[in-house]
C-alpha cells in the first residue's frame, strides 16, 4: 500500500474514484491556477487507486492556512491520518470537511465521528460552505414525465415563455462570459450577496471548458423597438452585437452523470417573459442531450423553510422544477489552534455580517 501524490497519468482512474465535480481532478487544477496550493493524493495498490481526495490551502493572516476539503465520499482512520499530517506540515489553522453523505446515512455519519476519535484532534460540527440542501432532478425520466413533476405555474411559465419569444443559446465567447458576469453583478448587487471576479470565471472557464465540464446558457429575446440602451457602452455593444437583449444567464458543470447548476444572473427587465424559467428547461433539456441523469439545483433552504429568509425566493423558483430534496450531513472542522480558531470565528462572522451590510446598500 502506498499513498501518494496523483500525477497526471492518474487523472483518469483519480475521477472514476471520486463522486463530485469539486473533487475532480479538473476542479483542482482550476483552484490551483486562481493561486491556492493544492494537495492531491491517493492510495494505490500497485498501480490500483484504491481512493483519493483533493484539498486546497488559503492563506490567512498570522501565517496560518485553512484546508478546505468538499465532498469528500468517505472518511476512513487512514485518510484522517493524513488529514492531520497535511495539517500540521502546512500550520493549519483548521481543515474544513464537507463530506459527500446525505443525513439519512447515519451510520456512516457515526463512523466518520467514531473514526475521528481515534486521534487526538479537535473534531467540530462546524458551518458549511457548499450549500447544505440541494434539489436533484431525474433526468432518465421522458421530457413530458418531467414537465409533468414541475410544479404547475412553473409548466406554465416555461410556456410563456415561449409565447414571449424567449430564445435560449449556448455561449460560445469572451463576450458570452461577459453577458453572465454583467447579469450576475446584478443579481448579485439585488440579492445583497459577493460575487467572485471576473478572473475566477475567466479561469474556470478556461479550464473545464475544453474538459467538456463547463457550459453557459443565455436566455435572450430580440431587443423590443425603441428599447432605450443602458448607458454603459460595454454592456450595449454587447447587446447591439446580434439584435438580442440578454435577460438571463446561467453556468452548467458537468461531471459524470450529474449537471449542476451553481452560478446564475438575470435582469429585473422584461420578468414578465420568464427567461429564467425558459434557460432551466434548456438546461433540463441540455442535460439530457448530455446523457446525464440528474440535475443538481446545487442549493436551497432545505426542509419548511422560513419565508422571511433573503434566499426563500431562489428555493421557491427551484422547488417548482420538481427535484428531489437531499439534505447533506454536517460539516466539520479539523481544530489544530483552538484559542486561535474560537477568535477567527468571531471575527469571520463579523465580517460576513459587514460584507452583507455593503453589498445590501451598494458601496
Amino acid at each position: 500500500m502506498l499513498i501518494r501524490e496523483i500525477l497526471p497519468d492518474d487523472r483518469e482512474k483519480y475521477n472514476e474514484q471520486v463522486s463530485h465535480v469539486t473533487q475532480s481532478y479538473e476542479w483542482g487544477e482550476f483552484k490551483a491556477q486562481t493561486g491556492l496550493k493544492l494537495v492531491r493524493l491517493g492510495k494505490f495498490e500497485e498501480e490500483k487507486l484504491l481512493y483519493g481526495f483533493q484539498l486546497t490551502l488559503h492563506s490567512i493572516p498570522g501565517g496560518y492556512k485553512i484546508g478546505y476539503l468538499p465532498r469528500l465520499a468517505d472518511i476512513s482512520p487512514e485518510i484522517f491520518e493524513t488529514i492531520t499530517k497535511i495539517g500540521v506540515e502546512n500550520n493549519c489553522l483548521f481543515i474544513k470537511i464537507e463530506p459527500d453523505i446525505v443525513s439519512s446515512e447515519t451510520e456512516k455519519i457515526k463512523t466518520i465521528e467514531e473514526n475521528a476519535k481515534k486521534f487526538n484532534i479537535t473534531f467540530l460540527q462546524a458551518k458549511p460552505i457548499l450549500p447544505p440542501h440541494t434539489l436533484i432532478l431525474d433526468l432518465t425520466k421522458p421530457e413530458e414525465e418531467i414537465l409533468r413533476s414541475m410544479h404547475e405555474k412553473t409548466r406554465y411559465n416555461i410556456k410563456v415563455s415561449q409565447k414571449n419569444g424567449v430564445r435560449v443559446r449556448l455561449g460560445g465567447n469572451a463576450d458570452d462570459l461577459s453577458i453572465f458576469l454583467n447579469l450576475q453583478r446584478q443579481t448579485a448587487r439585488r440579492a445583497g450577496f459577493s460575487a467572485h471576479a471576473d478572473s475566477y470565471f475567466l479561469t474556470m472557464r478556461e479550464i473545464l471548458k475544453e474538459k467538456g465540464m463547463f457550459y453557459q446558457l443565455i436566455a435572450e429575446i430580440d431587443k423590443p423597438p425603441g428599447y432605450v440602451t443602458p448607458t454603459d457602452k460595454s454592456i450595449a455593444s454587447l447587446f447591439f452585437k446580434k439584435n438580442a437583449l440578454p435577460l438571463s444567464s446561467i453556468i452548467l458543470f458537468r461531471f459524470k452523470d450529474t449537471l449542476y447548476y451553481p452560478y446564475g444572473g438575470s435582469t429585473l427587465e422584461f420578468r414578465e417573459k420568464m427567461a429564467n424559467h425558459a434557460i432551466h428547461w434548456a438546461a433540463i433539456q441540455l442535460g439530457k442531450k448530455l446523457g446525464c441523469k440528474q440535475y443538481d439545483f446545487w442549493g436551497c433552504l432545505g426542509d419548511n423553510p422560513d419565508q422571511r429568509d433573503p434566499w426563500y425566493g431562489f428555493h421557491r423558483f427551484k422547488l417548482g422544477f420538481g427535484g428531489k430534496l437531499v439534505n447533506y450531513c454536517d460539516s466539520y472542522d479539523i481544530v489544530f489552534h483552538p484559542k486561535i480558531y474560537s477568535m477567527f470565528n468571531r471575527l469571520n462572522d463579523l465580517r460576513f455580517r459587514l460584507l452583507r451590510l455593503k453589498n445590501l446598500i451598494g458601496l
